[in-house]
């Protein structure tokens, strides 16, 4: 109850939806994915939202979901953030995409 806030803050919907997608990746035994969830938060402006989906073994499975406020995108605007993501990984925490 202490944590609760008097206040209400108001987050407008959105004007242009979100493109969701799921990513599994391969990591190195004990890759820190917490560490992991925060990088991909941090590769580019677009990217939203970052989620945990579930983990077997050594795949991770993570929710992104890219966003811009401005207009609606398109596979051509997050292909290179996609890139981005996968590039990061990799050379971060050594994980490989699951094709």
């Amino acid at each position: 109850v202490k944590h609760i806030s008097a206040h209400t803050r108001y987050i407008p919907i959105p004007k242009y939806p979100s493109v969701i997608e799921d990513f599994s990746f391969d990591f190195p035994e004990k890759t820190p994915i917490g560490d992991v969830l925060i990088a991909l938060k941090s590769v580019d402006m677009l990217i939203h939202e970052v989620a945990l989906v579930g983990q077997f073994k050594q795949t991770t499975s993570i929710r992104i979901e890219f966003a811009h406020p401005e207009k609606n995108l398109s596979r051509e605007i997050v292909e290179p953030v996609r890139e981005k993501l996968v590039a990061a990984i990799a050379k971060q925490f050594g994980g490989k995409l699951r094709e």
